[in-house]
């Protein structure tokens, strides 16, 4: 059927001339129910993604909830592109007109809500729901889904055993802990970035090519049951072990932002060395053991010694890359043997810092989190009411005691009698003292010190 159109202002368009639309087919109103969904939003601008099973046909979808239908016209060998906006509490039904009519691609992005309703799209190859806000996908098992899209939203738990050929599967930006994808041996491409994972089982995943684990919370990822993986990214994680020993195919490695050293990071001689990131790891957690810190673990790595330098403070990086800082002199002050630092310094301080640097890892200066260091601490170690620590110092020729201000001293001989006493005008005050054992007492608090 067409169409002709007249206007009496226009006689020649009359007759034979007469202005005629192009033929087009009736069709009976869509009946045939693929999918629904119900909206909670006015406005959101929504991307679709359609692809059919037969060229030309169309697919409606009913974004008013009035029958007022919205056409798309498909085509087969190829997805199709379309905007729409959506109106708030609108169950939104989508339909073609002939029941053989399916669809093969199915997309949808920035359509906040409620429920979806998609039994229907059994013989579909790729469904998107992109930022809609599901906390829970429910789709009925599916030999056919190839491509899974369920990035941003807040979905917790998800059973992918389901849909046993899946190649493609994107969960970027939900709140997945845990995800078992053993059931999945078909896929080649995963992204799970920005959820916080601690545990992912990707036994017998031989065909998967590129892994995306980025920002989560795995602690060690044994890649060597993974023999096709050609990319993969982890920074900022809380990595400890990684091995990607057996993975010869390799050529992208991120790995930044984790809590590996030195003795942990893969080597920069492996088959990803022109596109390896491992810069910026997390600071080291070490304590001082009496005056000794144990970094030997890092000693030597792969025949290269490492380098220790250690500061007070913040330490910073000029733009030639040299450290910049209050550093300690190396033997004067501190010194190094198999990895093991002895510290000489006199003086209390709340934020040493070691600085490690290793030629095989020429971008990565590896450093401690701020330590605490008293030098021959006693053991008192306490809170006063103005929350100010109290300590005793050995130093030569006596004792210096760190305290609030007022503290009452009493430094006693082994023999119980008192040699010397006083009240504290300031937080630290010295006492000369011959060699010998001494009883020092502090308001309520006592210790054993030995001047040598």
């Amino acid at each position: 059927m067409y169409c002709e159109i007249s206007h009496p202002a226009y006689p020649a368009f009359t007759g034979k001339n007469i202005l005629k639309t192009t033929l087009v087919q009736p069709i009976p109103t869509p009946t045939n129910e693929l999918a629904s969904f119900t909206t909670t939003n006015n406005r959101d601008s929504v991307q679709l993604s359609l692809r059919g099973n037969i060229d030309g046909m169309s697919v409606y979808f009913d974004w008013r909830g009035d029958g007022a239908m919205s056409q798309y016209v498909l085509k087969a060998n190829t997805y199709t592109r379309f905007t729409a906006l959506t109106n708030k509490g609108v169950k939104v039904r989508v339909l073609v007109s002939k029941p053989e009519e399916k669809l093969t691609v199915f997309s949808i992005t920035n359509a906040k809500m409620s429920s979806i309703d998609i039994s229907k799209l059994a013989d579909t190859r790729a469904i998107t729901l992109d930022n809609v806000g599901l906390s829970k996908f429910d789709f009925a098992p599916s030999t056919a889904l190839k491509q899974l899209d369920l990035s941003r939203n807040n979905i917790s738990e998800i059973d992918l055993s389901k849909y046993p050929n899946l190649e493609y599967l994107s969960m970027s930006d939900n709140k997945l802990t845990k995800l078992d994808l053993s059931k999945n041996k078909e896929l080649i491409v995963v992204s799970l970035s920005r959820n916080n994972l601690t545990e992912v089982n990707f036994r017998g995943l031989t065909a998967l090519e590129s892994l995306d684990l980025t920002a989560n919370s795995m602690t060690s990822l044994d890649c060597s049951r993974l023999p096709n993986l050609g990319q993969l990214f982890v920074s900022n994680n809380k990595l400890t072990s990684i091995n990607v020993k057996n993975n010869a195919h390799l050529r992208a490695l991120n790995l930044v932002a984790n809590n590996l050293r030195f003795s942990a990071l893969p080597p920069t001689t492996g088959s990803y060395r022109t596109s390896y990131a491992y810069q910026r790891q997390n600071p080291v957690d070490v304590s001082v053991n009496g005056n000794k810190v144990d970094l030997s673990s890092e000693a030597v790595i792969d025949g290269t010694p490492t380098v220790y330098r250690w500061f007070t403070g913040n330490v910073n990086v000029d733009k030639n890359g040299n450290l910049q800082g209050e550093e300690f002199d190396v033997d004067a002050e501190y010194t190094v043997t198999n990895g093991v630092t002895t510290l000489k310094l006199t003086k209390r301080y709340e934020d040493l810092v070691c600085v490690m640097t290793n030629a095989k890892f020429p971008k990565l200066l590896l450093h401690t989190k701020h330590i605490r260091f008293i030098p021959d601490a006693t053991g008192i170690e306490g809170v006063n009411a103005d929350n100010t620590d109290t300590f005793i110092k050995v130093v030569e020729g006596g004792i210096v005691v760190e305290a609030a201000a007022g503290s009452v001293v009493n430094v006693y001989g082994v023999n119980g009698g008192l040699v010397q006493k006083a009240k504290m005008n300031g937080t630290s005050q010295s006492f000369s003292l011959p060699k010998g054992a001494y009883v020092v007492t502090i308001n309520n608090k006592v210790a054993k010190v030995m001047v040598k």
